[in-house]
């Protein structure tokens, strides 16, 4: 009884170390004695269980070597189950896409902050402005494509401290819906909510209706009934763009970025000019000719010839000049108090004027007549056709130097700025509180009259007032620019007196002048920067700035093209700019008159 239970469990034992795929072992004929059939059964259960415990040390050794790897997510019911790679490595990383308010996190990129004009990069200010515009672009593209996101492209940010994702978070609308995973772009939550099959995937490739030319319908309004569009071959149902119709509409042909010059074309020396905030030496004329006060002489620049000459040396230091509407007269201020006309065809001296008491600081054409302003707080009005009495009427207003004088282009107002910060609009038809001036004394013409008080007084500006510019397109705009301690450009309406914005520019203010379609305006500029800055009009941001000047750029003057501009500082240089574009052509019928009906004047009257 006891062999045959020991055989049984020698038997079951040999089966389960072979395997259970193993058959089982035939049954062995019982020939032998009882005790060599117990020593055999013995060492069939000792090698078994030696067997099994080394099995066993092994799995351990190997448990210890390896970690046991954690269970991986369930993703059966997930839509995207299928598109989950399991890698036989465990130190993997995959981004669920669960918090949608995050979104912009993984979209918006953290980028430097807007151009300025202290930039000390070695970019230059308009590749860095296309470089910001492209990427608010992009930006917006992916917002439109991925969340669903219509808002328009901004302009480019100026934050005040560095830009982090909770900034960028706080930039989503708040009361924007739930935002769709990135997981699953077809939600339905993405168009609105109106699908009728929720969480379906896009249609395969193959199945597209690429090729499906179907025209679009429209219904009348009146008649209820729909008609083919067929005039519309670039309607949205012929599109084959990736992209959806909203975004196409963001990525409309922007224009084109203003490229400016680094350096300048040409540089002339100009020694001796002076250091003076307040005084005007350079001009332009129509006829190409640049002309530039140095101390004591006055010298001439042929811009079609290049050759340079030397006009006059007087006793005293040139304190102003000014060209003529027809170029061929110049108009010069002395320290003395006089105003000199030269005949620049013939080199000589035509006109002499007395009347102010100290320096002419600002001189100003209109037609015939020579503005001038001075120290003495006064400007006269002359008739340069006149030998006696040329004075037509003075202005009585400001309390301190005029150290800027501007006619409008219809040639009826004249805007003055001085140092006493105030900014006068004087009209020619018409001024309160006029009286008749002595006609006794030989420089005053009979009938001339003083004006004490103008039109508007503008106010506003907290330093001298020298930079004046009158829009060429829009009637009535005028732009101002103060000195050191004010470093404002403002623009005034002089239709009603009323100021129309304010830019603040970080520095002096020397210089203002627009460009022929009135688009853009530049300006030069001294304390503390020193550079000359191109505005974009109305919006007032810096299209570029120029420099080259190693101190203040106090003058400035236009070419007759209206393409470049001449600038001089007292770093002992002329510099010239190519700014603007080639303008476009004015109506031929005008070219028999001229530049304007008031230069024709100045030919046919003259000068006695």
């Amino acid at each position: 009884m006891w062999d045959a239970e020991f055989t049984r469990r020698v038997r079951a034992a040999s089966f389960n170390d072979n395997g259970a795929d193993s058959e089982p072992p035939e049954p062995r004929t019982l020939h032998r004695s009882s005790a060599s059939d117990a020593s055999d059964s013995v060492g069939v259960v000792t090698r078994s269980m030696a067997r099994r415990r080394e099995a066993e040390q092994l799995e351990q050794q190997q448990q210890q070597q390896e970690p046991t790897p954690p269970p991986l997510p369930n993703h059966t019911g997930s839509p995207t189950s299928r598109y989950v790679r399991r890698s036989p490595q465990f130190n993997y990383d995959r981004f669920i896409p669960t918090r949608a308010n995050e979104a912009a996190d993984y979209i918006g990129f953290v980028r430097d902050s807007s151009p300025t004009l202290n930039s000390s990069s070695g970019m230059l200010l308009e590749h860095r402005m296309a470089a910001e515009a492209a990427n608010r672009t992009y930006d917006a593209m992916l917002r439109s494509e991925l969340l669903n996101d219509r808002s328009p492209i901004v302009s480019a940010p100026k934050p005040k401290s560095p830009v982090t994702r909770r900034s960028l978070r706080a930039q989503l609308p708040p009361t924007s819906p739930q935002l769709p995973s990135l997981a699953m772009p077809w939600s339905s939550s993405q168009a609105g909510g109106n699908s009728s099959r929720p969480n379906t995937p896009p249609a395969s490739p193959g199945h597209s209706p690429v090729f499906s030319y179907k025209s679009p319908r429209r219904t009348l309004a009146k008649s209820g009934r729909s008609q083919f569009d067929c005039a519309s071959p670039v309607h949205e149902a012929y599109q084959m763009s990736p992209v959806k119709p909203e975004t196409r509409r963001m990525l409309k042909p922007q224009p084109a970025v203003r490229r400016l010059p680094r350096e300048p074309i040409k540089v002339l020396d100009a020694p001796g000019i002076s250091d003076d905030y307040y005084l005007n030496l350079l001009d332009w004329s129509i006829k190409d000719r640049v002309v530039v006060a140095l101390g004591t002489a006055v010298f001439l620049w042929d811009a079609k010839t290049s050759q340079v000459r030397e006009l006059f040396d007087s006793d005293g230091p040139i304190t102003s000049v000014k060209w003529a509407e027809r170029g061929r007269h110049l108009a010069v201020g002395t320290s003395a108090g006089t105003v000199q006309i030269w005949d620049v065809e013939k080199s000589r001296k035509i006109r002499d004027f007395a009347g102010h008491t100290r320096r002419v600081g600002s001189l100003e054409w209109n037609s015939t007549i020579l503005s001038s302003g001075s120290r003495d707080k006064h400007i006269i009005n002359r008739d340069t056709r006149m030998r006696q009495g040329a004075v037509v009427s003075t202005y009585y207003a400001h309390e301190q130097e005029v150290c800027g004088l501007r006619w409008s282009p219809d040639k009826i107002q004249l805007a003055s700025g001085g140092n006493d910060n105030h900014l006068f609009i004087w009209d020619s038809r018409y001024t309160p509180l006029n009286a008749l001036m002595h006609s006794t004394e030989p420089e005053i013409a009979p009938g001339a009259r003083s004006f004490r008080r103008p039109l508007f007084r503008l106010t506003g500006h907290t330093a001298a007032v020298k930079a004046l510019a009158w829009s060429p397109v829009r009637r009535g705009l005028l732009a101002s620019g103060g000195g050191s301690g004010d470093k404002t450009i403002r623009f005034w309406d002089t239709t009603t007196g009323r100021q129309v914005s304010c830019t603040d520019s970080g520095s002096q203010v020397c210089n203002l002048s627009w460009s022929r379609d009135g688009s853009e305006l530049v300006s030069s500029h001294g304390f503390s920067m020193n550079h000359i800055v191109v505005w974009n009009y109305p919006a007032m941001k810096p299209v570029g700035v120029l420099r080259g000047h190693t101190s203040r750029v106090l003058f400035m003057a236009h070419s007759p093209d209206g393409q470049t501009i001449v600038t001089a500082a007292p770093d002992e240089t002329l510099r010239f700019w190519s700014v603007f574009s080639k303008p476009a052509p004015p109506n031929p019928g005008l070219a028999l008159l001229g530049t304007s009906t008031s230069g024709l004047l100045l030919d046919l009257a003259p000068v006695r």
